[in-house]
């Protein structure tokens, strides 16, 4: 019973220390020197906050994006910067490769190609060459040749293998010095290739392991040293009145050109001709209308017969792909002589009087023509 008197004093005494502290405010202002108006105005505004606070903590504002604006700014174009990317037509396209599982792709290796043949001469060598010059093919993918081999065939005979190479290019040339004057040859070009070990998984060994070339050829008969053409004989056995009506053309080495006469000229026997006096028709046959040259700087002779055509000596033009290489050299001379080819083949052999420490002519055997 004394304890629920107790509170209700309690409650009484809190009542009147409201009442006072309520008081205080309301004469704090004037003794301060303000005003109660502005006093009251102040409490309402923090009320006020104090109510809105409350109030947002119970149901807080979402902060939402203005997402379309942002997107419609960002392809706004803005300064060019050159760390920006480039655009999508700058970069090259992908190449898209469909790969059907358990199949696989055998690498190309493509066949090469032989572009050139030429005649040149060696001075060195005293002697005609052939150069030979090819490309790999361009369309090789997936492989690495290990090598190339070079055949060649001899007019109408076989193709046999000349040379083989490794090549640290894709490109080929060959100096081909065992060539004999007065034939033709044709040449072929064979790559030898494998898988290259830095192909896909999904890629094979190549169907064909050797590749050969298209044939390039036959070229026109490879030009000789030395060139007769004999029109006429005149004289008598063991007389001193023999001579030949011939045109005689032969390869300078030194000059490094054709040299000749332009038209038949009359020549009698042992007479000297050339630049260095080298040559003499010696000794002359006119019963079996034959005689023989003899070159004194080379210390070779050659057999000529009346009516054999004449031999080339001069360059020929190069041989390419789809041109014809084989024609035969013109005849130069005939309607001026008069005279008619008798049909027979060209012979040209060594004299059988040459001394035995004479020298074959540089190049190999002895020409025949």
């Amino acid at each position: 019973m004394a304890d629920s008197k107790w509170s209700a004093h309690l409650d009484k005494l809190a009542y009147g220390v409201a009442s006072l502290l309520g008081i205080v405010l309301l004469v704090l202002p004037f003794v301060m020197g303000g005003d109660i108006s502005a006093a009251s105005e102040e409490a309402k505004k923090q009320t006020q906050s104090l109510k809105a606070k409350i109030e947002d903590q119970r149901n807080p504002s979402m902060n939402v994006p203005g997402t379309a604006d942002l997107l419609a700014d960002q392809w706004t174009p803005g300064q060019q910067n050159p760390r920006d990317p480039k655009w999508i037509h700058q970069i090259a396209p992908v190449l898209i490769r469909k790969i059907t599982s358990g199949s696989k792709e055998p690498a190309a290796h493509m066949a090469s190609e032989l572009t050139e043949v030429t005649c040149q001469r060696d001075s060195a060598a005293r002697k005609a060459t052939l150069s030979i010059k090819g490309n790999l093919s361009t369309e090789n993918k997936d492989v690495v040749v290990s090598g190339v081999e070079l055949w060649r065939r001899a007019g109408e005979g076989v193709f046999e293998k000349i040379h083989t190479e490794t090549l640290d290019t894709d490109v080929f040339e060959y100096i081909d010095e065992d060539v004999t004057p007065g034939e033709k040859y044709s040449y072929r070009l064979v790559s030898i290739a494998g898988l290259d070990p830095e192909a896909e998984k999904h890629i094979s060994a190549p169907t064909r392991e050797r590749m050969p070339s298209a044939d390039l050829g036959p070229t026109p008969p490879v030009p000789h040293d030395v060139s007769a053409r004999i029109y006429s004989i005149s004289g008598q056995p063991e007389h001193d009145d023999l001579a030949v009506m011939a045109k005689v053309e032969y390869w300078d080495y030194e000059t490094g050109e054709m040299k000749g006469d332009k038209r038949p000229k009359l020549r009698k026997e042992r007479e000297r001709f050339g630049d260095k006096k080298q040559f003499e028709f010696f000794p002359i046959d006119p019963l079996n209308r034959r005689c023989r040259l003899r070159d004194h700087q080379t210390r070779a002779q050659y057999r000529f017969k009346q009516g054999d055509k004449a031999v080339p000596v001069a360059l020929f033009e190069p041989v390419v792909p789809g041109a014809g290489g084989d024609d035969e050299a013109d005849d130069e001379g005939d309607d001026e002589a008069g005279e008619e080819d008798d049909g027979e083949a060209v012979e040209a052999e060594p004299a059988e009087d040459t001394p035995a420490e004479a020298p074959a002519p540089a190049g190999g055997s002895k020409p025949r023509f």
